[in-house]
């Protein structure tokens, strides 16, 4: 239990914080995720930073169960999927990026900044013990 603490400890900040960015600034994020698939380098480094955060959460934390420490768990083998393919299918990323950028509106990155804020909220409170 102690390491899904510590893990939910640094993954709720940090969804509340990009979940309060996106909501914030949709236009910002539109504009870097253009640049974003518009260069092999970032993908790549992208992948490599999932892959190698979500082996490190799987490692240590491979819980799966029907509660809470169940949801990191998920996560961190949906980094290891997101960076398997960066890695090994950045054309794909780049088309599904050019997919998803040409049909998402701004309400869209509004919503998806809201939906991170809520489980970033949530892991965070479950992580610092706010629940009660």
């Amino acid at each position: 239990m102690e390491t899904s603490l510590i893990l939910a400890q640094i993954m709720g900040p940090a969804m509340l914080v990009m979940g309060l960015s996106m909501a914030l600034n949709a236009e910002a994020i539109r504009a870097m995720g253009e640049e974003f698939i518009n260069s092999p380098a970032l993908i790549y480094f992208s992948g490599f930073i999932a892959l190698t955060y979500g082996l490190v959460i799987v490692t240590f934390h491979n819980m799966w169960v029907a509660d809470w420490p169940g949801v990191i768990t998920f996560l961190g083998w949906m980094f290891v999927a997101a960076g398997f393919v960066r890695i090994v299918m950045p054309g794909v990323v780049k088309a599904l990026g050019e997919m998803m950028l040409g049909t998402a509106a701004k309400s869209t990155l509004i919503v998806g900044g809201a939906v991170f804020l809520a489980l970033g909220g949530w892991i965070t409170v479950m992580g610092y013990g706010l629940a009660g």
